[in-house]
């Protein structure tokens, strides 16, 4: 009688772990996902806010654009993600009697390529260079 009792125990804890290992494995790739996606994503901003340090960069790039940092593979992980970037503009300041955008904020939107599912969106504020 022990040996049944043992034996359905042990039926029952295998059966819950066969059933429940697809699913962690489902859970950690989207945690590594997500975490290749934002690193990636924090190095794009980076890369885009080293950029528009300079006035004259700063200056060209225009609300509902894309920053001028070209979206290679080294931030897409060989094309396994999909970059969309957007700018926005949220002050203005009259500049030599101009008026001028003095604070942008810049959005990216990392996209896993295979299903278009958004995996990090991350944005940052950056202000018009001296």
């Amino acid at each position: 009688m022990e040996i049944m009792v043992a034996t359905v125990i042990i039926g029952v804890v295998a059966a819950f772990l066969t059933s429940s290992m697809p699913l962690s494995v489902t859970v950690g790739q989207e945690v590594q996902d997500v975490s290749k996606a934002t690193d990636l994503a924090q190095r794009y901003l980076e890369t885009v806010k080293s950029e528009l340090s300079y006035a004259s960069q700063y200056d060209v790039v225009q609300a509902g654009t894309t920053p001028p940092v070209p979206v290679t593979s080294d931030f897409t992980d060989s094309g396994y993600f999909t970059v969309q970037t957007n700018v926005t503009n949220l002050e203005t300041a009259t500049i030599n009697g101009v008026s001028m955008p003095v604070l942008k904020e810049i959005d990216v939107n990392y996209l896993r390529s295979s299903d278009s599912l958004s995996v990090v969106n991350i944005s940052t504020l950056i202000a018009r260079p001296e």
